[in-house]
């Protein structure tokens, strides 16, 4: 989910704050080595290797993702293992490169700033090769930042309050009855239409 927000700061040459993103990662990284030493590094890269293509194993179930691959996986099945990880590159070149240009050139004004938060931060979760029902809560960022610019719009806003009060109630409740019987995850149909 970070690789789309970091090509925005690019994008929008915010330089500032790459570098501040940069020398806080270098820091957590010289934390970690000073604690656990530099043999951490080709563990952490292995298994990230590992996860990457992980099915059912390592706790990495595809179905039950809300993302692309997830929903790819409920449709393509497991035997097109290897088409649903080329189709999630795809999809994440094509999106690192929508990124840029949404943020190409960009200059800061009405609610602008917002629509182009969430939907970034929207488009990384659904892109992203892995996003576990832990990590939906993350939906809820993307979700504050289009409110924040609907708000301004009195129809928009209304609509949006109305489905940001009833998704966790739906996908809760949802998830639990449905699952993945409708071949798409309710999250993911709920990122859909906060895309939308």
């Amino acid at each position: 989910p970070m690789l789309l927000p970091l090509l925005a700061l690019a994008g929008a040459r915010r330089w500032r704050a790459l570098g501040a993103w940069l020398a806080i990662m270098l820091t957590i990284s010289l934390g970690c080595t000073l604690l656990m030493g530099w043999s951490i590094w080709p563990g952490f890269i292995r298994m990230i290797r590992l996860t990457a293509s992980a099915y059912h194993h390592l706790g990495v179930v595809p179905e039950n993702m809300y993302n692309l691959k997830g929903t790819l996986t409920l449709w393509l099945g497991y035997s097109r293992w290897e088409l649903i990880q080329i189709l999630t590159a795809i999809a994440l070149g094509a999106g690192a490169m929508m990124t840029l240009a949404l943020w190409c050139r960009w200059t800061p004004r009405g609610m602008d700033l917002e629509l182009r938060l969430g939907l970034t931060l929207l488009a990384g979760l659904l892109l992203s090769p892995h996003l576990h029902p832990q990590d939906g809560l993350l939906m809820g960022l993307p979700a504050l930042w289009l409110y924040a610019a609907l708000r301004e719009t009195p129809r928009a806003g209304r609509i949006f309050s109305v489905i940001a009060a009833l998704s966790p109630t739906v996908f809760l409740f949802g998830e639990a009855i449905l699952g993945s019987r409708l071949g798409i995850r309710l999250p993911v149909l709920g990122m859909l239409t906060l895309g939308i």
